[in-house]
Protein backbone atom coordinates (compact mmCIF):
# COMPACT_ATOMS: atom_id res chain seq x y z
CA UNK A 1 0.00 0.00 0.00
CA UNK A 2 2.85 1.93 0.87
CA UNK A 3 4.56 1.67 -2.45
CA UNK A 4 1.28 2.46 -4.25
CA UNK A 5 1.03 6.01 -2.19
CA UNK A 6 4.56 6.45 -3.08
CA UNK A 7 3.98 5.88 -6.87
CA UNK A 8 0.71 7.81 -7.09
CA UNK A 9 2.82 10.89 -5.61
CA UNK A 10 5.33 10.44 -7.97
CA UNK A 11 2.51 10.91 -10.85
CA UNK A 12 1.50 13.74 -12.57
CA UNK A 13 -2.10 14.61 -11.38
CA UNK A 14 -3.74 13.55 -14.97
CA UNK A 15 -2.02 10.15 -15.01
CA UNK A 16 -3.04 9.89 -11.18
CA UNK A 17 -6.66 10.51 -11.91
CA UNK A 18 -6.97 8.11 -14.42
CA UNK A 19 -5.27 5.27 -12.05
CA UNK A 20 -6.91 5.49 -9.21
CA UNK A 21 -10.26 6.09 -11.26
CA UNK A 22 -9.28 2.76 -13.14
CA UNK A 23 -8.42 1.29 -9.75
CA UNK A 24 -10.96 1.80 -7.62
CA UNK A 25 -13.81 1.23 -11.11
CA UNK A 26 -12.20 -2.42 -11.51
CA UNK A 27 -12.34 -3.28 -7.83
CA UNK A 28 -16.19 -1.97 -7.88
CA UNK A 29 -16.68 -4.22 -11.18
CA UNK A 30 -15.48 -7.49 -8.88
CA UNK A 31 -17.83 -6.16 -6.08
CA UNK A 32 -20.88 -5.91 -9.00
CA UNK A 33 -20.26 -9.25 -10.69
CA UNK A 34 -20.20 -10.84 -7.22
CA UNK A 35 -23.66 -8.83 -6.34
CA UNK A 36 -25.03 -10.25 -9.54
CA UNK A 37 -23.75 -13.54 -9.61
CA UNK A 38 -25.21 -13.93 -5.78
CA UNK A 39 -28.91 -12.51 -6.86
CA UNK A 40 -28.53 -14.90 -9.70
CA UNK A 41 -27.84 -17.66 -7.38
CA UNK A 42 -30.81 -16.67 -4.87
CA UNK A 43 -33.11 -16.93 -7.92
CA UNK A 44 -31.81 -20.21 -9.40
CA UNK A 45 -32.60 -21.44 -5.59
CA UNK A 46 -36.15 -20.10 -5.38
CA UNK A 47 -36.72 -21.87 -8.67
CA UNK A 48 -35.59 -24.87 -7.51
CA UNK A 49 -37.85 -25.84 -5.06
CA UNK A 50 -40.62 -24.55 -7.59
CA UNK A 51 -42.58 -27.09 -9.39
CA UNK A 52 -42.94 -27.05 -13.38
CA UNK A 53 -46.71 -27.30 -14.22
CA UNK A 54 -48.12 -27.72 -17.33
CA UNK A 55 -50.86 -24.96 -18.54
CA UNK A 56 -54.32 -25.69 -20.12
CA UNK A 57 -52.55 -24.51 -23.61
CA UNK A 58 -49.46 -27.08 -22.92
CA UNK A 59 -46.84 -24.33 -21.56
CA UNK A 60 -44.33 -25.10 -18.87
CA UNK A 61 -44.79 -22.66 -16.14
CA UNK A 62 -43.62 -22.53 -12.50
CA UNK A 63 -46.33 -22.73 -9.46
CA UNK A 64 -46.99 -19.68 -7.84
CA UNK A 65 -44.48 -17.93 -5.52
CA UNK A 66 -45.54 -17.20 -2.27
CA UNK A 67 -45.10 -13.09 -1.50
CA UNK A 68 -41.84 -13.67 0.58
CA UNK A 69 -40.71 -15.51 -2.05
CA UNK A 70 -41.93 -13.07 -5.04
CA UNK A 71 -40.27 -9.70 -3.25
CA UNK A 72 -37.27 -11.82 -3.09
CA UNK A 73 -36.80 -13.27 -6.55
CA UNK A 74 -38.01 -9.54 -8.29
CA UNK A 75 -35.40 -7.50 -5.40
CA UNK A 76 -32.93 -9.55 -7.34
CA UNK A 77 -33.56 -8.07 -10.56
CA UNK A 78 -33.88 -4.64 -8.88
CA UNK A 79 -30.50 -5.19 -7.09
CA UNK A 80 -28.87 -6.37 -10.70
CA UNK A 81 -30.38 -3.03 -12.26
CA UNK A 82 -29.31 -1.00 -9.24
CA UNK A 83 -26.23 -2.11 -8.47
CA UNK A 84 -24.47 -0.74 -12.25
CA UNK A 85 -25.72 2.40 -11.26
CA UNK A 86 -24.51 2.35 -7.48
CA UNK A 87 -21.01 1.33 -8.69
CA UNK A 88 -20.53 3.73 -11.23
CA UNK A 89 -21.71 6.49 -8.16
CA UNK A 90 -19.45 4.69 -5.46
CA UNK A 91 -16.32 4.96 -8.08
CA UNK A 92 -16.32 8.30 -8.26
CA UNK A 93 -16.65 8.84 -4.74
CA UNK A 94 -13.82 7.00 -4.00
CA UNK A 95 -11.94 8.11 -6.72
CA UNK A 96 -12.45 11.62 -5.69
CA UNK A 97 -11.81 11.03 -1.59
CA UNK A 98 -8.46 8.88 -2.74
CA UNK A 99 -7.87 11.48 -5.03
CA UNK A 100 -8.52 14.06 -2.47
CA UNK A 101 -6.10 12.41 0.29
CA UNK A 102 -3.58 11.28 -1.42
CA UNK A 103 -2.93 13.84 -3.86
CA UNK A 104 -4.32 16.58 -2.55
CA UNK A 105 -5.01 17.14 0.98
CA UNK A 106 -1.49 17.94 2.06
CA UNK A 107 -0.14 20.21 -1.05
CA UNK A 108 -3.08 22.20 0.22
CA UNK A 109 -2.89 22.28 3.39
CA UNK A 110 0.88 23.24 2.82
CA UNK A 111 -0.58 26.06 0.28
CA UNK A 112 -2.93 27.26 2.61
CA UNK A 113 -0.91 28.01 5.54
CA UNK A 114 1.70 29.41 3.28
CA UNK A 115 -0.73 31.92 2.26
CA UNK A 116 -1.93 32.93 5.64
CA UNK A 117 1.88 33.33 7.01
CA UNK A 118 2.77 35.16 4.24
CA UNK A 119 -0.75 37.88 4.33
CA UNK A 120 0.16 38.03 8.25
CA UNK A 121 3.60 38.70 6.76
CA UNK A 122 5.54 36.35 8.52
CA UNK A 123 8.17 34.51 6.59
CA UNK A 124 9.62 32.49 9.09
CA UNK A 125 8.59 29.09 8.06
CA UNK A 126 9.10 26.40 5.25
CA UNK A 127 6.82 24.08 2.77
CA UNK A 128 8.09 20.25 3.30
CA UNK A 129 5.63 19.05 0.67
CA UNK A 130 7.87 17.37 -1.97
CA UNK A 131 6.52 15.23 -5.14
CA UNK A 132 7.21 16.03 -8.80
CA UNK A 133 3.75 16.51 -9.41
CA UNK A 134 1.80 19.91 -10.73
CA UNK A 135 0.89 20.42 -6.76
CA UNK A 136 4.89 19.41 -6.12
CA UNK A 137 6.19 21.47 -8.51
CA UNK A 138 4.03 24.82 -7.43
CA UNK A 139 4.55 24.16 -3.84
CA UNK A 140 8.35 24.27 -4.84
CA UNK A 141 7.53 27.49 -6.40
CA UNK A 142 5.53 28.54 -3.72
CA UNK A 143 8.95 28.05 -1.38
CA UNK A 144 10.98 29.72 -3.47
CA UNK A 145 9.03 32.89 -3.73
CA UNK A 146 8.96 32.16 0.25
CA UNK A 147 12.89 32.28 0.14
CA UNK A 148 13.03 35.17 -2.32
CA UNK A 149 10.37 36.96 0.00
CA UNK A 150 12.64 36.67 3.07
CA UNK A 151 15.86 37.31 1.48
CA UNK A 152 14.61 40.50 0.31
CA UNK A 153 12.40 41.55 3.42
CA UNK A 154 15.93 40.85 5.27
CA UNK A 155 17.89 42.84 2.95
CA UNK A 156 15.13 45.76 3.24
CA UNK A 157 15.42 45.47 7.10
CA UNK A 158 19.54 45.27 7.02
CA UNK A 159 19.52 48.84 4.68
CA UNK A 160 16.76 50.18 6.76
CA UNK A 161 19.18 49.47 10.06
CA UNK A 162 22.31 51.12 8.43
CA UNK A 163 20.10 53.87 7.71
CA UNK A 164 18.99 54.34 11.05
CA UNK A 165 22.38 54.04 12.36
CA UNK A 166 23.21 56.53 9.90
CA UNK A 167 20.82 58.82 10.58
CA UNK A 168 21.36 58.66 14.35
CA UNK A 169 25.64 59.14 13.86
CA UNK A 170 24.73 61.88 11.60
CA UNK A 171 22.59 63.90 14.15
CA UNK A 172 25.67 63.05 16.93
CA UNK A 173 28.51 63.78 14.52
CA UNK A 174 26.64 67.64 13.29
CA UNK A 175 25.71 68.28 17.21
CA UNK A 176 29.91 68.92 18.00
CA UNK A 177 30.51 71.18 15.26
CA UNK A 178 27.27 72.85 15.66
CA UNK A 179 27.57 73.74 19.28
CA UNK A 180 31.20 75.09 18.06
CA UNK A 181 29.58 77.00 15.61
CA UNK A 182 27.08 78.58 17.99
CA UNK A 183 29.75 79.45 20.66
CA UNK A 184 31.70 81.35 18.57
CA UNK A 185 28.57 83.15 17.15
CA UNK A 186 27.41 83.76 20.88
CA UNK A 187 31.31 85.32 21.20
CA UNK A 188 31.02 87.72 17.98
CA UNK A 189 27.69 88.80 19.06
CA UNK A 190 28.48 89.61 22.55
CA UNK A 191 32.29 89.95 23.25
CA UNK A 192 33.22 91.23 19.74
CA UNK A 193 29.57 93.05 19.13
CA UNK A 194 31.82 96.40 18.86
CA UNK A 195 33.98 95.16 16.55
CA UNK A 196 30.67 94.37 14.14
CA UNK A 197 30.68 97.83 12.81
CA UNK A 198 30.17 96.70 9.27
CA UNK A 199 26.78 96.09 8.60
CA UNK A 200 27.29 93.22 6.35
CA UNK A 201 28.99 91.65 8.52
CA UNK A 202 26.46 91.87 11.55
CA UNK A 203 23.62 90.68 9.15
CA UNK A 204 25.88 87.80 7.94
CA UNK A 205 26.57 87.02 11.77
CA UNK A 206 22.93 86.83 12.39
CA UNK A 207 22.07 84.83 9.15
CA UNK A 208 24.94 82.26 10.38
CA UNK A 209 22.82 82.23 13.75
CA UNK A 210 19.84 81.58 12.37
CA UNK A 211 21.26 78.82 10.11
CA UNK A 212 22.77 77.55 13.44
CA UNK A 213 19.50 77.27 15.13
CA UNK A 214 18.19 75.56 12.42
CA UNK A 215 20.75 73.01 12.27
CA UNK A 216 20.12 72.22 16.23
CA UNK A 217 16.22 71.54 15.51
CA UNK A 218 17.17 69.38 12.49
CA UNK A 219 19.11 67.66 14.61
CA UNK A 220 16.76 67.17 17.21
CA UNK A 221 14.24 66.43 15.27
CA UNK A 222 16.16 63.31 13.80
CA UNK A 223 16.96 61.84 17.08
CA UNK A 224 13.43 62.43 17.89
CA UNK A 225 11.85 60.47 15.39
CA UNK A 226 14.66 57.83 15.79
CA UNK A 227 13.00 57.37 19.01
CA UNK A 228 9.77 57.11 17.31
CA UNK A 229 10.37 54.13 15.97
CA UNK A 230 11.82 52.41 18.92
CA UNK A 231 8.79 52.85 21.39
CA UNK A 232 6.83 50.05 22.48
CA UNK A 233 3.01 49.90 22.99
CA UNK A 234 2.33 49.08 26.37
CA UNK A 235 -1.61 49.21 26.32
CA UNK A 236 -3.74 49.05 29.68
CA UNK A 237 -7.67 49.52 30.74
CA UNK A 238 -7.83 53.40 31.14
CA UNK A 239 -11.08 54.54 32.57
CA UNK A 240 -12.72 56.68 29.57
CA UNK A 241 -14.02 59.82 32.21
CA UNK A 242 -10.57 59.93 33.56
CA UNK A 243 -8.89 59.98 30.36
CA UNK A 244 -11.29 62.65 28.37
CA UNK A 245 -11.23 64.94 31.56
CA UNK A 246 -7.60 64.68 31.64
CA UNK A 247 -7.00 65.31 28.09
CA UNK A 248 -9.30 67.68 28.08
CA UNK A 249 -6.80 69.38 31.32
CA UNK A 250 -3.99 69.00 28.20
CA UNK A 251 -6.39 70.94 25.55
CA UNK A 252 -7.08 74.06 27.57
CA UNK A 253 -3.00 74.62 28.60
CA UNK A 254 -2.41 74.69 24.71
CA UNK A 255 -4.85 76.91 24.12
CA UNK A 256 -3.78 79.99 21.81
CA UNK A 257 -6.67 82.23 22.49
CA UNK A 258 -8.73 80.22 19.84
CA UNK A 259 -11.60 78.05 21.03
CA UNK A 260 -11.58 74.55 21.38
CA UNK A 261 -14.82 71.97 21.61
CA UNK A 262 -14.29 68.80 22.70
CA UNK A 263 -17.22 66.19 22.27
CA UNK A 264 -17.25 62.60 23.03
CA UNK A 265 -19.56 59.45 21.80
CA UNK A 266 -17.34 56.54 23.98
CA UNK A 267 -20.01 54.41 25.74
CA UNK A 268 -17.55 51.89 27.02
CA UNK A 269 -16.31 52.82 30.76
CA UNK A 270 -12.83 51.21 29.91
CA UNK A 271 -10.79 51.67 26.97
CA UNK A 272 -7.53 49.10 26.33
CA UNK A 273 -4.93 51.56 25.34
CA UNK A 274 -1.35 53.10 25.41
CA UNK A 275 -2.40 56.16 27.33
CA UNK A 276 0.79 58.45 26.90
CA UNK A 277 0.87 57.78 23.13
CA UNK A 278 -2.69 58.64 22.57
CA UNK A 279 -2.01 61.87 24.07
CA UNK A 280 1.00 62.51 22.33
CA UNK A 281 -1.20 61.91 19.05
CA UNK A 282 -3.81 64.22 20.73
CA UNK A 283 -1.22 67.16 21.81
CA UNK A 284 0.23 66.77 17.73
CA UNK A 285 -2.77 66.84 16.33
CA UNK A 286 -4.08 69.87 18.47
CA UNK A 287 -0.53 72.28 17.85
CA UNK A 288 -0.69 71.16 14.25
CA UNK A 289 -4.71 72.77 14.11
CA UNK A 290 -3.45 75.68 16.65
CA UNK A 291 -0.93 76.94 14.05
CA UNK A 292 -3.51 77.04 10.80
CA UNK A 293 -7.10 77.70 12.59
CA UNK A 294 -8.43 80.76 12.01
CA UNK A 295 -10.19 80.88 16.17
CA UNK A 296 -12.27 77.26 16.11
CA UNK A 297 -11.26 73.67 16.86
CA UNK A 298 -13.31 71.30 17.52
CA UNK A 299 -12.41 67.78 18.54
CA UNK A 300 -14.41 64.24 18.63
CA UNK A 301 -13.72 60.98 20.24
CA UNK A 302 -15.48 57.81 19.65
CA UNK A 303 -15.44 53.91 18.88
CA UNK A 304 -15.85 52.42 15.90
CA UNK A 305 -15.15 48.49 16.02
CA UNK A 306 -12.27 47.70 17.62
CA UNK A 307 -10.67 50.97 16.90
CA UNK A 308 -10.66 54.18 18.99
CA UNK A 309 -11.04 57.61 16.99
CA UNK A 310 -10.11 60.88 17.26
CA UNK A 311 -11.06 63.66 14.36
CA UNK A 312 -9.51 67.18 14.94
CA UNK A 313 -11.00 70.20 12.62
CA UNK A 314 -9.82 74.06 12.17
CA UNK A 315 -11.56 76.59 10.33
CA UNK A 316 -8.22 77.62 8.72
CA UNK A 317 -6.97 77.55 4.91
CA UNK A 318 -7.29 73.52 4.79
CA UNK A 319 -4.85 71.59 3.03
CA UNK A 320 -3.63 72.52 -0.52
CA UNK A 321 -4.40 69.24 -2.72
CA UNK A 322 -0.95 68.73 -3.37
CA UNK A 323 -0.07 68.54 0.21
CA UNK A 324 -3.01 66.11 1.30
CA UNK A 325 -0.94 63.04 0.10
CA UNK A 326 2.27 64.53 1.45
CA UNK A 327 1.24 66.02 4.86
CA UNK A 328 2.58 63.34 6.99
CA UNK A 329 5.55 62.15 5.29
CA UNK A 330 9.53 63.03 6.82
CA UNK A 331 10.23 66.52 7.02
CA UNK A 332 7.20 67.50 4.60
CA UNK A 333 6.42 71.38 5.01
CA UNK A 334 4.85 74.40 3.36
CA UNK A 335 6.50 77.06 5.74
CA UNK A 336 9.80 78.49 5.61
CA UNK A 337 9.93 78.87 9.22
CA UNK A 338 11.78 77.18 11.60
CA UNK A 339 9.45 74.65 11.96
CA UNK A 340 10.45 71.13 10.57
CA UNK A 341 6.98 69.54 9.90
CA UNK A 342 7.19 66.15 11.54
CA UNK A 343 3.75 66.42 14.09
CA UNK A 344 1.63 65.03 11.60
CA UNK A 345 4.82 62.26 10.76
CA UNK A 346 5.06 61.18 14.45
CA UNK A 347 1.25 61.00 14.74
CA UNK A 348 1.34 58.77 11.98
CA UNK A 349 4.04 56.80 12.95
CA UNK A 350 2.54 55.97 16.40
CA UNK A 351 -1.03 54.93 14.90
CA UNK A 352 0.67 52.33 12.70
CA UNK A 353 2.49 50.70 15.85
CA UNK A 354 -1.11 50.52 17.18
CA UNK A 355 -2.52 49.42 14.03
CA UNK A 356 -4.03 51.99 13.26
CA UNK A 357 -4.15 54.69 10.54
CA UNK A 358 -3.77 58.85 9.80
CA UNK A 359 -6.62 59.98 7.58
CA UNK A 360 -5.47 63.54 6.39
CA UNK A 361 -8.46 65.56 4.18
CA UNK A 362 -10.31 68.81 4.47
CA UNK A 363 -13.58 69.99 5.75
CA UNK A 364 -16.65 70.64 3.24
CA UNK A 365 -16.51 74.29 4.62
CA UNK A 366 -12.93 74.37 4.36
CA UNK A 367 -10.40 74.01 6.98
CA UNK A 368 -8.26 70.79 7.33
CA UNK A 369 -10.11 67.41 9.12
CA UNK A 370 -7.35 65.07 10.45
CA UNK A 371 -8.69 61.64 11.78
CA UNK A 372 -6.39 59.34 13.37
CA UNK A 373 -7.48 55.42 14.67
CA UNK A 374 -5.61 52.94 16.80
CA UNK A 375 -6.78 50.00 17.78
CA UNK A 376 -7.90 48.80 21.31
CA UNK A 377 -8.97 45.36 21.36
Amino acid sequence: MDKLKKQLLAMPLRTAIRRIFFLTFFFDCIAAGIVYFQANKVQNRILEQKALLVSETGTLRYEPFTAGEAALYYGCYAAMAIVPVCVLIFTIACSAGLLYRVKLHQPFLELQSAIANIAADDLDFTISYQSSDELGNLCQSMERMRRELYASKQKTWELLEQRRLLNASTAHDLRTPVTVLKGYLDYLKQDAADKLSDEGIRTAVLGMDDAVIRLEQYIDCMQHLDRMEHINVQKKPENTAKLIQELQRGISRLSDLKKIELSSSILQTKLDLDKSLFFRIAENLVQNALRYATSNITIALWVEGDFFLIRVKDDGCGFAQADLHHAADFFYTTENSGHWGIGLTICRILCEKQEGTLLIENNSTGGACVTASIKIQ
